[in-house]
């Protein structure tokens, strides 16, 4: 596999990730990495405002689906 194609992956999940942090931003989310150790990453309310924990220690690939799972979770309860 030749690094450009590596380095055109790597770049389109980066842009994937910011326009997923832009969204959930819009959706009224504050969206943290910190340190989870073995705890899940997830989402709550705190002070009326929705914040998103995601997993520092992931890559971006796994923050992506962390927050995609986060906001599909929000996005069903918000519809209940």
């Amino acid at each position: 596999m030749s690094s450009q194609k590596i380095e055109g992956t790597a770049e389109n999940v980066a842009i994937r990730f910011r326009r997923r942090v832009a969204e959930a931003k819009r959706l009224g989310f504050d969206v943290r990495t910190v340190t989870l150790d073995d705890q899940m990453p997830g989402w709550c309310s705190l002070a009326g405002k929705q914040v998103a924990f995601l997993d520092v220690t992931a890559t971006t690939t796994e923050q992506l689906g962390q927050l995609d799972g986060i906001l599909a979770d929000y996005l069903v309860k918000r519809a209940a």
